[in-house]
């Protein structure tokens, strides 16, 4: 929430400073008009004083006369040689033009008397002086609006927030197959038609996918009754020749098949359930079954990092993944397989690495996909349906993770699979 309420709260005060900057210009156009109006009527009214009662002495004795008079104002009136003061030229062109000038640092105004060698100074000026003090003010008033407007952003949109935090949060639900997910939101909350709109599409999203696995399952079924006469009929065949040997031998591939595609669509639909055992003995029994129907040369390797750590998985489902990366491994392995589990503060990993030929790598992308086989070494030779990687992903989605391929330091591919600890709670988004 961090990072949108400074996004929201930048963009406010930048529209509040162009505006401030706006009408402060204004504003300050008028208040130096103003000013310069006041000052140029007041030295206008001096200089018409000496005009009608100073003009018959001398201008060496216009300081004393003008003192004399005792003129009731809020500041000093003084007369001065011109050079007394240090200007800039653009300064002494201004002032023999007879404009006033003015001294910021000592909020002093300067005026010549035409036809004369001095001038009138007037200050220091206490408006002036109010005048830069006001410049303060307004800077400082501008900071304290700028500041309590994150008061009321904030409160406007912490409910917004702690709504689509439980959007966000019942979308990942969705995501790690959860599709009974539903959200419930303030019917006074302005994101409460969204979350009417999720609950219709995940509502929706289930009935479809129950209708599949209803679909499947009906298939399945429809497929197996024919092959069951079929393996019935061959049977009853007294004297069986190799031709009916290999006819059983692809029923019970086909029987194989559907297995796989129903084991598929039961991961798909829904998430796992998980238990804690031991990671390392677990490897060690998976990797032994698996090295039953190996080549004798291969040498196997399990390791678990830490060795006392417990897998917090579905028992069933994360060991039929092993076993599809053992046997994946053992076809294309020349000599070396290796398999690892490690273990994070948040995550748990598996890999299986070989030293085979590996997986290009515009193809690893597509490796997970379901009946996907490679064009060289990876084919319909080497055995399987093309499911083996397909239920892998699938079995890592349903415990919130992924699967993935990578090149192997052996040379061959790495397989990893790697999944969220059980332990850890969906809070509600800290602000960022």
């Amino acid at each position: 929430m961090r990072r949108t309420f400074i996004k929201f709260y930048v963009i406010l005060l930048g529209c509040l400073l162009t505006i401030s900057i706006l009408f402060g210009a204004v504003y300050k156009n008028a208040i130096d008009e103003i000013s310069e109006n006041y000052l140029g009527d007041l030295l206008a009214t001096v200089l018409n004083l000496i005009g009608t009662e100073l003009h018959e002495l001398p201008p060496d004795q216009w300081k004393a006369a003008l003192q004399e008079r005792h003129l009731d104002t809020t500041f000093s009136l003084d007369i001065q040689p011109a050079n007394t003061y240090e200007l800039d030229p653009e300064s002494i062109i201004a002032l023999n033009k007879g404009e006033i000038i003015a001294l910021t640092d000592d909020n002093m105004y300067l005026q010549k008397i035409q036809g004369s060698d001095y001038v009138v100074i007037a200050g220091p000026v206490s408006y002036a002086f109010f005048l830069e003090q006001l410049a303060w003010v307004d800077y400082a008033l501008f900071i304290a609006i700028a500041l309590s407007l994150a008061i009321p952003v904030y409160f406007w949109m912490r409910p917004h927030w702690r709504d689509l935090s439980t959007l966000e949060a019942a979308a990942k639900n969705v995501s790690n197959g959860d599709l009974s997910t539903q959200v419930q939101l303030n019917p006074r909350s302005d994101v409460q038609p969204i979350g009417l709109a999720f609950n219709q599409m995940t509502g929706s999203i289930q009935e479809l996918v129950a209708r599949q696995d209803t679909l499947i399952q009906d298939i399945a079924h429809e497929v197996r009754t024919p092959l069951a006469r079929l393996r019935y009929r061959l049977a009853l065949q007294e004297s069986p020749d190799p031709a009916t040997a290999q006819m059983h031998d692809d029923i019970d591939d086909i029987d194989s098949l559907i297995e796989e595609l129903l084991f598929r669509a039961r991961v798909d639909s829904s998430p796992a359930e998980r238990q804690d055992f031991p990671a390392l003995a677990w490897l060690n029994e998976r990797m032994t079954q698996a090295a039953l129907n190996a080549e004798p040369h291969l040498i196997w390797q399990a390791d678990a990092t830490p060795h006392s750590g417990l897998i917090q998985a579905n028992a069933i489902l994360i060991t039929r993944a092993l076993d599809n990366l053992l046997n994946n491994a053992k076809r294309f392995a020349k000599t070396t397989i290796i398999v690892r589990w490690t273990e994070t503060q948040d995550h748990q990993q598996l890999t299986v690495e070989d030293d085979g030929g590996g997986i290009p790598t515009e193809q690893r992308t597509r490796i997970f996909e379901p009946f996907m086989r490679l064009d060289n070494s990876r084919t319909r030779a080497t055995g399987g349906h093309g499911l083996g990687l397909a239920i892998v992903a699938s079995i890592a989605k349903a415990h919130g993770g992924q699967a993935r391929v990578t090149d192997s330091p052996l040379g061959g591919a790495l397989f990893s699979m790697q999944w969220p600890k059980a332990n850890l709670a969906t809070p509600e988004p800290a602000m960022r």
